[in-house]
């Protein structure tokens, strides 16, 4: 074993739509001493009872791997793919807290969770360290403000960045690998400990216009608003951004979301639908009595550009990006023709990771943004 301080990580992708040979070739790619720790994110084309065999087989080491709505490999967006990046160092350990079933009416597993985490900090060879958190949700589950809320809130001195996870747009099922086994209905929350330079965050490319609205009627469980203003919601929304109500749909609603004020920062609030009864269903929850802003849009490209930079400035030469982007995003930049530019981009910063049904920073979940941890390349 080296004992001089070491961070080394691998990537690897493959496209072949044999599951099987796949994996192979990916955990081929990934391959190296003493790992720690390895990620694979997949798109559910892929068979998971073959994934579930075939990382069990061909892994060590602790292994997280979920079900995307597209992949992020280290060269740009990827569809229909594996991909994966693995991690060895003796100055970086993680630890797997899995939470399942979410959707347990009294949190049990989630409770749980919080009090193992809680213990494993307490740690005394881990006091000298500073921690981050990865925290994947099922993207179906609707449970993802309630665990990032109460993981957020339970830990304030662990900053947090995560995703929901995907099944590529089906709204089918989503995959999360928990206790050697794919789950539905589940969340897996992982805690670093590291000396190494860190930085999680989130980049946006909307600005709050000054089109203020209340929240006057909601189900934040259901994640329904039912009016603005005092008005019938879809009424009240079209005559706000001026367009027809009848000409509301997911490319309207993309450009102009929801702002949410938490804390003096602004994050984003994305619209699904439109109901029968006029009200807005949403893909995330917003409580009645809020104030809201609508959302003016940016250069999605050079917004991302400018994070990454600003965090790179911060924390050195970044070795590893794990990002979480929303599926809405890599929509709007394949439709704007920027994907080249975003590519160009997760390459330069060493992005690795996939396309959500919503992301988490910190104790908040949001949607059409990017939160990652870049974790610096700098030994100290």
């Amino acid at each position: 074993m080296n004992s001089s301080p070491f961070f080394s990580v691998k990537k690897g992708s493959s496209n072949n739509p044999d599951t099987a040979k796949a994996l192979e070739t990916v955990a081929s790619q990934l391959y190296q001493e003493d790992t720690c720790i390895t990620f694979i994110f997949f798109s559910s084309y892929y068979d998971t009872a073959i994934l579930e065999a075939g990382i069990q087989r061909l892994f060590s080491g602790l292994v997280v791997a979920c079900s995307t709505a597209g992949e992020i490999n280290g060269n740009g967006y990827s569809r229909h793919s594996v991909c994966g990046v693995s991690i060895s160092s003796n100055v970086l350990t993680a630890q797997l807290f899995p939470i399942y079933p979410v959707n347990e009416p009294d949190n049990l597993s989630l409770k749980r969770a919080i009090s193992n985490i809680r213990a494993s900090k307490s740690n005394p060879a881990l006091s000298s360290l500073n921690h981050f958190g990865i925290l994947l949700v099922d993207g179906l589950s609707g449970k993802e403000e309630l665990i990032a809320a109460l993981l957020g809130n339970a830990f304030p001195e662990i900053s947090i960045a995560g995703g929901s996870t995907g099944d590529d747009l089906r709204l089918e099922n989503t995959w999360i690998y928990a206790d050697n086994k794919f789950r539905s209905s589940a969340a897996i929350f992982i805690l670093f400990s590291t000396s190494l330079p860190f930085c999680t965050f989130k980049s946006q490319h909307f600005t709050a216009s000054e089109k203020r609205i209340v929240i006057t009627s909601a189900d934040p469980d259901k994640r329904i608003v039912y009016e603005l203003n005092g008005t019938t919601a879809a009424d009240e929304y079209s005559r706000i951004i001026g367009v027809a109500r009848e000409h509301l749909c997911p490319d309207i609603f993309a450009r102009f979301p929801f702002l949410l004020n938490v804390g003096g920062e602004y994050y984003v609030r994305l619209i699904k639908n439109v109901n029968s009864d006029g009200s807005l269903t949403t893909f995330c929850a917003i409580d009645e009595g809020l104030v809201i802003r609508i959302g003016k849009t940016g250069d999605i490209a050079q917004e991302l550009e400018n994070t990454l930079k600003t965090v790179e400035n911060k924390i050195g030469p970044i070795a590893l990006t794990l990002g979480f982007d929303c599926v809405h995003r890599r929509l709007e930049s394949n439709s704007m023709r920027l994907d080249p530019a975003m590519n160009s981009i997760f390459n330069r910063y060493n992005v690795m990771g996939f396309c959500t049904y919503g992301e988490q920073i910190n104790s908040v979940h949001v949607n059409q943004t990017f939160t990652a941890v870049a974790i610096g390349a700098n030994l100290g």
